[in-house]
């Protein structure tokens, strides 16, 4: 029971932390550079929004506006592993459990990802930063890929996996135009 109390206050936290990164929380800060880098993106508005959840958006050069996608998929790629931590405690099918370890390995790779990307920015290595970027996009893709023969039912981590990917193509976006002003 304990257990289960744990797991449905950290499902919790999850959905609140994600229902703040999608609010438009400085929706008049939709500036020149915020509307170039998600003009960028397959994910216009989730762009949008996510960037201004963060404070730091308004007064934020390009380089900056790097720092704030990184640090927004860092955060929310770290979340998304402990809600699929989580999920295995409490996971009756065993098919699902594996499932749910080869999720947790693709996160792991994607957060080490997610934190070089901050030294390429700050190297200047676009074109790795895109490169890593586009890496943690196919992993957090490939966890959900994980799910399609399940037995038990669908994915339980789709939307999870679809706003992190959606993070790391902000982070790509950021650098492609930093390679290419």
């Amino acid at each position: 029971m304990a257990t289960y109390t744990t797991s449905f206050a950290s499902v919790s936290l999850f959905h609140v932390t994600a229902l703040l990164l999608l609010q438009h929380s400085h929706s008049s800060s939709h500036n020149a550079l915020v509307a170039k880098v998600c003009g960028n993106v397959a994910k216009h508005d989730f762009c949008v929004d996510a960037l201004n959840s963060d404070p730091r958006t308004p007064t934020a050069d390009l380089p900056g506006l790097g720092v704030v996608a990184i640090d927004l998929l860092t955060h929310y790629a770290t979340t998304a592993r402990t809600y699929i931590g989580n999920l295995k405690i409490v996971e009756k099918c065993g098919q699902r459990q594996q499932y749910l370890d080869i999720c947790n390995a693709y996160y792991n790779e994607l957060l080490g990802l997610a934190g070089s990307c901050y030294g390429h920015l700050k190297k200047k290595d676009y074109g790795a930063m895109t490169a890593a970027a586009n890496a943690a996009s196919s992993d957090a893709y490939d966890c959900e890929a994980t799910f399609v023969s399940d037995p038990c039912q669908s994915s339980p981590i789709t939307f999870v996996n679809q706003s992190v990917a959606n993070l790391a193509d902000i982070v790509g976006a950021v650098a492609s135009i930093l390679a290419n002003p």
